[in-house]
């Protein structure tokens, strides 16, 4: 009997010690957390609810995964700053895709889901390539120009007519960048480079930052 007891109170103290580390928050559900809420009536509402009732900065739950939400522009801009913010948050879609490339238990790799040192060894190699092909030189800016003049020459042709111009400047940049590393350009019109754009446009609009909770 006191065994369980002493459990209990144990329990209670270390939820009682871990809200009062946190920021104030919406009411959490047993396993669910928040969830159901952001779910029912989508992030945005469920999130302008959660500002409107604690504040610009706030603490919530998806699942077993603790967020935090800040909305106030002098929060943000110091949170921006501090060194200590800048980690990045595992995302289980990278934990499958570096331990794909390395065969083995997965270890960080890149530099948009990685902190610390590895983050700047990553940066210092990508810098350093990145000036090898030209980067921060003068000799980028040919390849700039004459991708620059293929976009206004279809813009002109394409005049009085209905033009998605986030999808052409997506193309124009593909174009740059096969050809710093090929040495070649494509057609705005070809298939392969529609079809490679709308398909990254597509992989970029499905990630969802809950996702890892979910695992």
């Amino acid at each position: 009997m006191w065994t369980t007891v002493a459990l209990v109170v144990t329990v209670v103290v270390i939820l009682f010690v871990r809200a009062n580390i946190r920021p104030a928050g919406p009411f959490c559900l047993p396993f669910f957390g928040n969830a159901l809420h952001i779910l029912l009536f989508s992030p945005k509402v469920a999130f302008e609810k959660f500002v409107n009732d604690y504040g610009g900065i706030l603490s919530f739950r998806v699942f077993n995964t603790w967020g935090l939400l800040v909305s106030d522009p002098a929060l943000m801009k110091a949170g921006l700053a501090d060194t200590a913010l800048s980690g990045r948050i595992d995302l289980i879609l990278f934990e499958h895709r570096d331990a794909i490339i390395r065969k083995k238990k997965s270890s960080p790799l890149g530099i948009i889901s990685t902190s610390g040192d590895v983050w700047k060894n990553q940066r210092r190699f990508t810098l350093r390539t990145l000036r090898d092909l030209g980067f921060g030189r003068n000799t980028l800016e040919p390849i700039m120009q004459e991708e620059l003049e293929e976009l206004l020459k279809l813009f002109h042709e394409r005049q009085g007519e209905k033009v998605d111009v986030g999808l052409l400047f997506n193309r124009s940049i593909v174009n740059v960048i096969w050809a710093i590393t090929i040495g070649k350009r494509y057609s705005y019109d070809d298939k392969k480079l529609e079809e490679l754009v709308e398909k990254v446009n597509k992989m970029l609009q499905s990630f969802n930052p809950f996702h890892p909770a979910l695992r």
